[in-house]
């Protein structure tokens, strides 16, 4: 899965609204995450890995689903984008 958001945030900002967005992630789907470099969050559980990478004008998580996560990929896309557009802003 991967979904993709322009921001107008400077980069420090854009990285405190991804902490608020992985941690809503890690309460619902019981994911874990840290920070591997300043633009690159990973995160793994609940069936799921992946990364979240962000730079001066965009925000993209990319994320690799387990077999059962795939039949409600639809609905899990629904909650993580509108999680993102209220931390990032929705997609142009």
């Amino acid at each position: 899965m991967r979904i993709r958001r322009q921001h107008h945030f400077a980069l420090h900002e854009a990285h405190e609204r991804i902490n608020e967005l992985a941690a809503d992630l890690e309460k619902r789907f019981m994911l874990k995450s840290h920070w591997e470099s300043e633009n690159r969050l990973v995160f793994d559980g609940g069936g799921a890995t992946g990364e979240v990478l962000i730079d001066e004008e965009s925000v993209e998580l990319n994320a690799r689903l387990s077999f059962a996560l795939k039949l409600i990929e639809p609905t899990l896309r629904a909650v993580i984008e509108e999680n993102l557009d209220e931390q990032i802003g929705e997609a142009p």
